[in-house]
């Protein structure tokens, strides 16, 4: 096994809506979330990648951020698909993406610039550096179901 292969197994990505129908759908999804990184933590994974999606991929970043001030052995990924991919975020939503952005130890651009397919790349980017998947999931969101079938395809462990 080489050394990037290894790394991998200690590597968990998330998948999930971009937007939650409420408070309490929000609150249930950072539960579920919180509940899922603890439990990774605990069976060995050590490095979260997160793809830097409003929705899920921030509110789990946010849970990492928080569990790295108690455990200085985890990793946080930051997966952008390219520079500026934020801009047309709300002021609130910005300020949470750069303040994941300054708490990762890594921020991977997947793309230089702007590009039709750079959330697919990053996508792609992610499963291939990891051997979990935490998905939130809900009916009749095609993008989460796609990435978990995509996932399940390349063998890697899916907890939704």
């Amino acid at each position: 096994m080489n050394r990037e292969e290894e790394l991998r197994l200690h590597r968990c990505c998330f998948a999930g809506p971009l937007t939650f129908s409420g408070r309490v759908d929000y609150m249930l999804a950072g539960f579920i979330l919180d509940a899922n990184i603890r439990m990774a933590i605990k069976s060995g994974y050590t490095t979260f990648i997160t793809g830097m999606k409003q929705g899920t991929d921030l509110l789990a970043a946010k849970t990492v951020l928080e569990e790295k001030l108690s455990n200085d052995s985890i990793r946080l990924i930051a997966a952008v698909p390219y520079p500026g991919f934020e801009k047309n975020w709300s002021n609130e939503a910005r300020a949470l993406y750069r303040e994941i952005l300054d708490g990762a130890d890594l921020v991977k651009y997947i793309c230089s610039e702007y590009h039709p397919e750079a959330a697919n790349l990053r996508k792609e980017w992610m499963l291939k550096h990891c051997s979990r998947l935490i998905a939130v999931t809900r009916t009749g969101h095609p993008a989460t179901m796609d990435t978990i079938a995509e996932a399940k395809k390349l063998g890697i462990e899916v907890i939704t």
